[in-house]
């Protein structure tokens, strides 16, 4: 087999374990602390609510890291939060 074939597959396997570890470690850093805050920013950006009004819960289904509840007696916005930190789903109900 040729050398630069060699070396390109070389420099190939290099980098997909560089992008591995990388994405690996950024996974690794996700911080229940860090999504709440950031579900609880975005509440407040979107109603003026107060950061108070927020309380996490874990998820209940399989696909749902945690819950975010936010709001009021009379509302409440429901967050719902994938293991990868990402919003799932967004809901409004009223209280009843």
């Amino acid at each position: 087999m040729p050398r630069s074939v060699l070396t390109l597959v070389l420099c190939l396997v290099v980098l997909a374990a560089g992008a591995g570890l990388y994405f690996g470690l950024q996974h690794a850093r996700l911080d229940e602390s860090d999504v709440i805050e950031a579900v609880v920013g975005r509440y407040v950006r979107e109603t003026g609510g107060a950061r108070t009004d927020c309380v996490a819960v874990p998820g209940d289904e399989p696909d749902v890291w945690l819950v975010v509840n936010c709001g009021t007696a009379a509302r409440i916005s429901r967050y719902k939060v994938g293991h990868d930190g990402q919003l799932i789903a967004q809901g409004t109900e009223p209280s009843t």
